[in-house]
């Protein structure tokens, strides 16, 4: 039978390496976490540039829509300078987007 200082011995680096698989286990569980947070945020961003874009493709088409009306207005005969001072809060609207 061994003797009580080596059993000693033998536990304590058993305990040693328990806990050194448990930290390693509580690491990898905080690194799935930020996995997750990172993947979570990429999510967002590319839904939030998705938003962003579509967006866009909104003012622009919205945009070509007023400069083609105020073309075809001034090629018709329209003052130029009342057109836009008639249609300042569309435009502004337009700039606020």
């Amino acid at each position: 039978m061994a003797n009580k200082s080596t059993v000693a011995g033998d536990l304590r680096r058993f305990a040693t390496f328990v806990k050194g698989l448990t930290e390693a286990a509580d690491t990898l569980d905080q690194m799935q976490s930020l996995e997750e947070t990172a993947l979570a945020t990429e999510q967002r961003v590319t839904a939030a540039a998705a938003d962003l874009a579509f967006k866009q493709a909104e003012i622009n088409k919205t945009a070509t829509e007023y400069i083609n009306a105020i073309e075809a207005m001034t090629k018709g005969g329209g003052d130029l300078g009342m057109i836009l001072e008639d249609s300042k809060e569309e435009l502004s609207a337009l700039v606020e987007d």
